[in-house]
């Protein structure tokens, strides 16, 4: 038997081993360098094969070939990428990469809940992906989705958004309707109010005029609130404007400030925050239609300025939220741009230096690009 015999013989163990199991009876398959040696026409078939031998909520540890760091270690040096790309033996019948790795567990009725060991890194060493992913039965959504998109724009905006939101709501089938208006908070009650008085959608999807999403992202937010009905807002994570952190803040389930995050919880579903954002929010209908209106109100603070510890009209809609027994969640597993304008600089090597606006405003131009 030659070498790559003896190696294909042992990784077809892995299917021996379910020769006498009986079906939704495992409670893990461990599946490291396997997957990427399956001819990749086979790929979404074996996870299935796999999926059906697992108990629901069962394990499923994979480690695959990470395409992107095979041609980012070709492109800049400083490995060798034959053998990543390749593996073990030359054995490696297919490529990955997150995203498609991601898709076809998706697909599988699989969903990724960790890295190799429950950590928040997908690599585990350099050129593979190593993580672990649970059996899981999501809500399949029947289109036209029951979720109605609303924004309240400016008279000028971001045509790059405005290219998504067309795709998604056509894509999904979900009406849209928009209203302009210089009091963006007055115009964004009136048409909640409006989806809610028709009675026709379950959901509102709010929509900033500078977010960057498409219909996965929807579809993902919309089968986490179905399994969570007490969830009355679900955000996805965004970057914030001007800054590089994203707009949110965990709480506790007492309503305190959380200080620390494990790394491992990012792979939640949902959790609890203190104010969402509008950037492309699912909102259950039923949920904000039993809170006393104004929704949307600004107020200054204890001395009438509109500085430091103001309330915003949106701070005013979470708090009213959270007040009337909603919950307020992010899903982290959801992940959506922020387009934004920033300048750009050449520095004395002719490589570029990004800056935000509001940096450019308070500390003028970075010194290395300055004229002289």
């Amino acid at each position: 038997m030659t070498e790559r015999q003896k190696e294909t013989a042992r990784f077809l163990e892995i299917e021996d081993a379910f020769e006498h199991r009986e079906p939704n009876t495992l409670d893990e398959i461990d599946a490291t360098d396997t997957l990427d040696r399956i001819p990749y026409p086979q790929t979404v078939e074996t996870l299935r094969k796999w999926n059906g031998y697992l108990r629901d909520g069962g394990t499923l540890r994979l480690s695959v070939c990470d395409f992107d760091a095979v041609v980012d270690v070709y492109t800049k040096g400083g490995g060798d990428p034959e053998p990543m790309l390749c593996g073990p033996r030359g054995m490696n019948q297919a490529v990955f990469n997150r995203r498609k790795i991601a898709e076809v567990l998706n697909m599988t009725g699989f969903e990724v809940v960790g890295g190799a060991e429950g950590s928040l890194n997908w690599t585990e060493t350099l050129g593979r992906i190593a993580i672990t992913v649970k059996k899981r039965t999501r809500p399949n959504p029947t289109l036209p989705l029951n979720v109605h998109a609303i924004m309240s724009l400016p008279r000028i905006a971001w045509t790059d958004t405005f290219a998504h939101v067309l795709d998604t709501v056509s894509h999904l089938g979900m009406p849209f309707t928009k209203s302009t208006g210089v009091f963006w908070g007055q115009c964004l009650q009136r048409l909640m109010e409006g989806v809610i008085r028709e009675g026709k959608a379950k959901y509102i999807l709010t929509i900033d005029y500078d977010s960057i999403f498409d219909a996965r992202d929807v579809l993902r937010l919309w089968q986490v609130m179905e399994e969570n009905p007490d969830i009355a807002a679900l955000c996805p994570l965004q970057i914030g404007r001007d800054r590089d952190s994203c707009l949110v803040q965990f709480v506790n389930k007492d309503g305190t400030l959380r200080r620390q995050l494990h790394s491992d919880e990012l792979f939640a579903e949902a959790m609890d925050i203190k104010n969402g954002h509008f950037g492309a929010t699912l909102i259950r209908c039923d949920a904000i239609a039993k809170i006393p209106k104004p929704w949307f109100l600004g107020q200054p603070n204890a001395e009438g300025r509109w500085e430091e510890n103001r309330v915003d009209d949106d701070i005013y809609f979470w708090h009213k939220v959270r007040e009337h027994g909603g919950r307020v969640a992010v899903c982290p597993k959801v992940r959506i741009g922020h387009l934004q304008c920033i300048i750009s600089w050449p520095a004395d090597d002719l490589s570029v230096r990004h800056q935000y606006l509001s940096k450019y405003h308070d500390d003028g131009r970075p010194d290395e690009c300055s004229t002289y």
